[in-house]
């Protein structure tokens, strides 16, 4: 018995009103503290002051998930934004408990979160699976004109989650649900649209089919 998976996606998008023009956001300096252990954070300090945003925040991305340390996910944040790469700057600082307004914030960090948002829209990505549908298990992200696996932005999707809202820059986006078994949705284009309104992308998920295999 072989069983295939019937994926579909509907893309609905809500614009309207002039798009605005967003202004260019300074470098920001790499703080050069250490927290945790890292073997490549040497060589992201070293793309970082080349001006390789980009190539240091994925080293440092690398560095937070494979120590744990907070502060590379700071490091990370502030190499994607340095890169003007707003949307993947939020992510990296989500890590960071201290880009949270409070008692303990880290100010300078909580400004270029806030800075970065507001370059962002927030897009609302949902599913509509029938009961037996296998669940997604992550959201996967890249930008068009970005570097698959540096440029990819992998959130996690709980069985229970219904919806997620994720900023994004304005722009082409490519967009997957990735499914048990490596069976996926997608990948979806995706057209940002900075106007003032959400956006909505909704992934359907069906139930497997059985197919009865000829002997």
């Amino acid at each position: 018995l072989e069983r295939s998976v019937c994926l579909s996606v509907a893309l609905v998008v809500s614009l309207g009103g002039p798009v605005p023009v967003v202004t260019a956001a300074p470098p920001v300096p790499a703080d050069r503290s250490e927290t945790a252990s890292c073997a490549e954070a040497k060589a992201a300090a070293e793309r970082y002051a080349a001006g390789q945003y980009s190539e240091a925040a994925a080293i440092y991305e690398g560095c937070a998930r494979s120590s744990g340390g907070a502060s590379y996910w700071k490091k990370a944040g502030m190499a994607r934004y340095s890169a003007r790469q707003f949307a993947h700057a939020i992510q990296a600082l989500g890590g960071y408990p201290r880009a949270t307004p409070g008692a303990e914030e880290d100010a300078p960090v909580v400004a270029m979160l806030r800075d970065a948002q507001a370059q962002c829209v927030l897009v609302r990505f949902g599913v509509a699976a029938e009961a037996e549908a296998p669940r997604p298990e992550q959201l996967r992200l890249v930008p068009r004109d970005g570097v698959a696996g540096r440029d990819t932005i992998e959130i996690a999707w709980s069985r229970s989650t219904v919806a997620l809202d994720v900023w994004l820059d304005p722009g082409a986006w490519q967009a997957e649900l990735l499914l048990p078994n490596q069976a996926r949705v997608g990948p979806q284009d995706v057209a940002v649209v900075q106007a003032g309104t959400s956006q909505q992308v909704l992934f359907r998920v069906t139930t497997p089919a059985a197919v009865v295999e000829a002997v």
